[in-house]
């Protein structure tokens, strides 16, 4: 492998992470990922396109295994970012989240079991004392590192299929 394909597949990743933590940050664009997390397969996707054509122009065969290591790798990348983010943002605005939860269960709920309620408050006391919750924070980056790797693999994947598809039949270049 040649030193210009490895900046490629680096590059592709961190603009496929780019992409991920853009479609699950922004406020109204992040309801995409109501949809089976559609952004974060689109961000795979999206790398795994650029990728593709960068490797055209270059003359570099594209394997399949490429779209999805370019996918995992920015599933990986991005779920750490979002939560550095999450924990940032939460630090800076020094808001606790938890009181209004607490609220919002109340309000829904005619009664609320105990144990919610020691939770809310072990929570509360976090964001209080350290102006974050570790305890959530850590919550949120397993699932973020469950889900966002798995999914972004599946648009990385579709990214070099449907890349495959487009270039002429007669061509040996793709191969899996």
């Amino acid at each position: 492998m040649t030193k210009q394909a490895k900046d490629n597949k680096l590059t592709a990743i961190i603009i496929g992470t780019i992409c991920i933590t853009f479609f699950t940050m922004t406020p109204l664009l992040n309801l995409i990922n109501l949809f089976c997390f559609a952004g974060v397969a689109l961000g795979g996707f999206l790398a795994s396109v650029y990728y593709c054509s960068k490797a055209r122009q270059n003359e570099v065969e594209i394997y399949i295994k490429d779209g999805v290591l370019i996918g995992l790798f920015s599933g990986i990348l991005s779920s750490i970012v979002v939560v550095l983010i999450s924990m940032f943002s939460t630090i800076i605005s020094k808001t606790n989240p938890m009181i209004e939860i607490s609220e919002m269960f109340n309000s829904f709920f005619k009664t609320v079991p105990n144990e919610i309620n020691e939770v809310i408050q072990q929570l509360s006391s976090e964001y209080e004392t350290l102006g974050y919750s570790p305890t959530l924070m850590i919550t949120m980056l397993v699932m973020n590192l469950l889900i966002y790797p798995v999914v972004g693999l599946v648009g990385g994947l579709l990214g070099v299929v449907l890349k495959r598809n487009s270039k002429k039949p007669d061509s040996n270049y793709l191969n899996t």
